[in-house]
């Protein structure tokens, strides 16, 4: 998942503790995410980051 981001694992692993990043959920004793879920979260930064600043 951490790949798919671009991020590293460790990373990744603290965007869960506090709530960032795709939703997941255990499969498992591993943690899980859809790819469709994962490709949307990605698009979704993409959007805010291209959106205009509310200045």
């Amino acid at each position: 998942m951490a790949s798919r981001v671009g991020v590293t694992p460790s990373t990744y692993r603290k965007w869960r503790m506090v709530g960032k990043g795709p939703q997941t959920f255990p499969l498992g004793k591993r943690v899980a995410a859809r790819i469709a879920v994962i490709d949307a979260w990605i698009a979704e930064q993409e959007q805010r980051a291209m959106a205009p600043s509310a200045a």
